[in-house]
């Protein structure tokens, strides 16, 4: 009877998956466009708190700050790649990856994307001059 019922408990588990890639994206874009209008309150806003990124609010908007003075304000940024890591008992995870053309430089960033408290948080960055 268990091993009738394993077959469509997996498929009821599937097609009850949340839909994490147009979420994290939005998360990012939503980040990046904070960024382009130098509202670094509301950019902060798109990081977690829970997943132990480095430094207090304070700290986060600082870099951000020094970020902008040194690349310059964002201008455009593109979607390259992006990857789901989904893993059973873990929560899933986006990678994603943007050209960005900032002001002075241009930058190739890499996101990780998962949901805290039910929203799309930013858990970790990489910036890097391209």
């Amino acid at each position: 009877m268990i091993k009738k019922l394993l077959p469509i408990l997996l498929l009821v588990v599937a097609c009850n998956s949340t839909p994490d890639l147009p979420g994290s994206k939005a998360c990012v874009e939503a980040y990046l466009d904070a960024l382009k209008m130098a509202d670094f309150e509301t950019a902060d806003q798109y990081y977690s708190n829970s997943y132990g990124l480095s430094g207090s609010k304070e700290d986060r908007l600082g870099k951000m700050k020094k970020l902008d003075e040194v690349l310059g304000e964002v201008v455009s940024y593109q979607l390259t790649d992006s990857l789901v890591e989904e893993s059973f008992g873990d929560p899933t995870k986006v990678f994603l990856t943007y050209k960005v053309r900032h002001r002075k430089v241009n930058t190739e960033e890499k996101y990780t994307v998962m949901k805290d408290e039910g929203n799309f948080r930013i858990i970790s960055q990489t910036v890097v001059n391209k």
